[in-house]
């Protein structure tokens, strides 16, 4: 997490604030200058950076600045505090930062105003430090309110000192003010009051409500699982949207929540758009899944084996995937699929074509290529003609530095499971469109999913190939069809679903094709450039566990109807 710069400030100004102050207050000041460093939570750092600058505040200004009007003081001392630490966005909140400061001043200046003493809080810097920093954790979702409270509290407080003021009624005004700066933090997040952070419920259809109210739990302990700021998620039923819900933040630091239109990366969860879109070319006649790839791609050289648009969509190709445990072109910008492609062109193969599964998201850039072949396009403008555009899918791009949006989230890495998520670093995901380059809505990759199982798009026996598992040539299933996870079993697999996980995005799109369920989960955290201890499994519940309560109401609803 960044470090406010009120805290860095502060820890600058502490060491010469203890030359003029107060012997009583020395040795707070010592402890506070020890302790900042260390300091982790929004709450910490909101009360040690704001209880020091009012500190240095109270002991310069006060031998500095005494033929100045304390009213004057109060408002400039206040905005300044503001402004140090305002991190907070919105239409109304830096405004209300601005008009509690100067509240506070001309509080000053007309002792008479009834409500003077209602603004007069914290007796001490120390007081109101502790009491901020005692506080901040449990309110760690709700930290924004601490920021209409302290300019009006500090600036009174300062000038009150000053003048030498009576503080008396301090910790009842304190109280008060914390009840009203917690109401204005509530309006601010839109009434939400969901422990994983502000939400959105956008659709749901009372048919279902009752497998709504069993999921809820199951979503509250995802997003606990993954330490997400923000998740969302959507599920269809027969081809329709039946819920789509969110929580927490699109951006954590600008205090934007998630909403229906946050657009998350959403990792390999891109394969199976890939796969579809090759899907297409095949029953257009452009594609042929079992030829040799150089027949699209003459310039990928002969690895000694006949690799097919086939094993790349089943990872049997043979070409390798990212380097283990860490790959310096995890962070590389590869501009475009030739600049993808240009890491393992001279490389050898894993293993011959068709000899073993070994997940590979460079086959797919390769596919990808392929695509551009056959279509006589580049990747992403193939892709919406084939797939984007005829499902209305508005919603899903590309990925990429160069193309941000303003509904695309903050992304963000858990590297400690003792602290807080941290911002991801920014890594261009141009070139890896294939395979991991995406960014799309829960309610896209719903919609996108039920039009495969409503056979919107693809013809009964693409589909049927699409999710049957593949074989390596000792007849071994390997689990995976064409793009899509499945089960490894004869026959088209009942249940068909991928994961994907990026720098600061995680999601999972699975489908209950006998039932007719799509479920969609996008989180805005994953870590892959640092070590990170994996949640436990039974902290993250399984897709079908979300999927089996819509399944029994529709099977439910289809049984009365007979």
């Amino acid at each position: 997490m960044r470090r406010p710069i009120g805290s860095t400030l502060a820890a600058a100004l502490l060491c010469a604030a203890q030359r003029c102050a107060p012997r009583e207050e020395r040795e707070w000041l010592r402890a506070a200058a020890a302790e900042l460093p260390s300091i982790s939570t929004p709450g910490e750092q909101l009360a040690w950076s704001t209880g020091a600058c009012t500190a240095v505040a109270r002991c310069t200004l006060r031998r500095a600045l005494d033929p100045l009007p304390v009213w004057v003081m109060a408002c400039v001392g206040g905005l300044v505090i503001a402004a140090l630490d305002a991190r907070v966005s919105g239409t109304r909140m830096p405004l209300l930062l601005a008009l509690t400061a100067l509240a506070g001043g001309l509080a000053l200046k007309h002792p008479r105003w009834p409500w003077r003493w209602g603004l007069v809080s914290g007796s001490s810097v120390p007081l109101f430090a502790f009491a901020t920093g005692f506080t901040g954790p449990y309110l760690h979702d709700r930290f924004d309110a601490f920021y209409a409270l302290v300019p009006a509290a500090a600036a009174a407080w300062l000038g009150s000192s000053l003048r030498g003021r009576r503080v008396w009624a301090a910790p009842p005004a304190f109280v008060l003010l914390g009840v009203m700066g917690l109401c204005v933090a509530s309006q601010e997040r839109g009434g939400a009051d969901q422990p994983g952070g502000p939400g959105y419920v956008a659709l749901e259809d009372a048919r279902f409500s009752a497998a709504v109210v069993e999921v809820r739990p199951l979503v509250e302990r995802m997003q606990a699982g993954l330490h997400a700021p923000g998740l969302g998620i959507a599920v269809a039923v027969d081809g329709e949207l039946v819920w789509s819900e969110g929580r927490g933040w699109a951006d954590r630091e600008a205090r934007i929540p998630v909403t229906r239109e946050s657009r998350f990366r959403i990792g390999s969860v891109s394969k199976p758009f890939t796969a579809v879109a090759a899907a297409v070319l095949a029953e257009r006649g452009k594609l042929d899944w079992d030829a040799p790839i150089q027949a699209l791609v003459p310039d990928f050289p002969d690895k000694g084996g006949v690799i097919t648009a086939r094993l790349l969509a089943g990872h049997l190709s043979g070409i390798r995937h990212y380097r283990v445990p860490v790959d310096p072109a995890l962070e590389r910008n590869f501009g475009s699929l030739a600049g993808a492609l240009a890491e393992v062109r001279d490389d050898p193969l894993v293993g011959p074509p068709g000899e073993q599964y070994f997940y590979s998201s460079y086959g797919y850039a390769l596919l990808g290529t392929a695509i551009e072949q056959a279509s006589g396009r580049d990747f992403l403008s193939a892709l919406d003609e084939l797939v984007l555009a005829p499902l209305e899918l508005h919603h899903t791009c590309a990925d990429r530095l160069d193309g941000h949006a303003p509904d695309w989230v903050q992304l963000y890495e858990h590297p400690d499971p003792a602290r807080d998520p941290v911002l991801a670093p920014e890594i261009d995901y141009a070139g890896r469109w294939p395979g991991a380059g995406l960014r799309s809505t829960p309610e896209d990759l719903a919609r996108f999913g039920a039009a495969l199982l409503e056979g919107r798009l693809l013809a009964e026996a693409s589909r049927e190939a699409m999710f049957r598992t593949q074989h390596t040539r000792a007849g071994e299933p390997t689990g995976y069809g064409l793009g899509w996870m499945v089960a490894p079993i004869d026959g088209p697999s009942p249940i068909a679903g991928h994961l994907g996980h990026a720098h600061g995005g995680s999601a999972l799109l699975f489908l209950d094709r006998e039932n007719h369920v799509a479920l969609a989960i996008c989180a805005n955290v994953a870590t892959v450039t640092a070590p990170q201890a994996e949640p436990a499994s039974a902290e993250l519940p399984e897709p079908p566990r979300f999927i089996a309560p819509f399944a029994a109401v529709r099977r439910s609803g289809a049984a009365e109807d007979r």
